[in-house]
C-alpha cells in the first residue's frame, strides 16, 4: 500500500473523486496540515456527438465501449443521448460537475 491506497488502485480520470480516498493519500504523504473543499464547475460541449468523442478519445470508457459489438455501442450511445437530453440546449451540453481542490502543508 502507498499512502493508504489499496494495491489495485490505478490512476485516471476520476480516480480521486472519492474525497476520504484523496484525504487517505494527503494523510499518508505526512502533510501537517490538510483541507479538501468541493468546487463547482461545468463540464461543456458543443453538442452530444462532442460529448461521445470526449468519452471515446479521453476516458477509461474508451477502450470499453468500443470493444462492445455493434447493437450493444448503439445501446450505450442511445442511453447516454437520452440523459444528456436534460443538459442541452441551443448553446450545446452543459454538464454540472464538482472537483476536490486540496491544499496540504508539509
Amino acid at each position: 500500500m502507498v499512502g493508504g491506497a489499496p494495491r489495485e488502485w490505478r490512476p485516471g480520470i476520476l480516480a480521486l473523486g472519492d474525497r476520504h480516498r484523496l484525504q487517505t493519500f494527503l494523510d499518508g504523504a505526512g502533510f501537517t496540515s490538510t483541507s479538501i473543499e468541493g468546487v463547482g464547475m461545468t463540464w461543456t460541449f458543443a453538442d452530444a456527438d462532442a460529448y461521445w468523442t470526449f468519452l471515446l478519445d479521453l476516458t477509461a470508457l474508451g477502450p470499453l465501449v468500443a470493444s462492445l459489438p455493434d447493437a450493444a455501442r448503439e445501446a450505450v450511445r442511445a442511453a447516454i443521448d437520452a440523459r444528456l437530453a436534460a443538459f442541452t440546449n441551443a448553446a450545446g451540453v452543459a454538464l454540472p460537475s464538482r472537483c476536490w481542490c486540496a491544499l496540504a502543508i508539509r
